[in-house]
């Protein structure tokens, strides 16, 4: 089975049947951790990946990184662009995602 912009249909579809046979095995936990560094620097980190967070200069941060609201923007754009390539793998689709 071919890949379509870079996602592996066929591990894809294995995973879906997997969790159709039992839920229970698509059940997952996320941890997350957070560290202060200084100011309003944060390190947080989850599964061994990094980001920093910090507030613009006009909320009295240093501007090293994008603020906490902006990540959780990141994160809700992540999410819908990878629901959208899940969907379009699952069923065929192949398409550009931009924003």
């Amino acid at each position: 089975m071919p890949e379509i912009n870079g996602l592996n249909r066929e591990k894809l579809l294995d995973i879906v049947e997997s969790v159709k046979q039992n839920w229970e095995t698509g059940r997952t936990v996320w941890t997350a951790s957070a560290r202060w560094v200084d100011g309003f620097r944060v390190e947080t980190e989850s599964r061994g990946f990094k980001l920093q967070a910090d507030e613009p200069d006009m909320l009295a941060g240093t501007n090293t990184a994008a603020n906490p609201v902006e990540l959780v923007l990141q994160a809700y754009g992540a999410c819908l662009a990878i629901g959208y390539a899940m969907n379009a793998g699952q069923y065929g689709g192949s398409g550009s995602m931009t924003s």
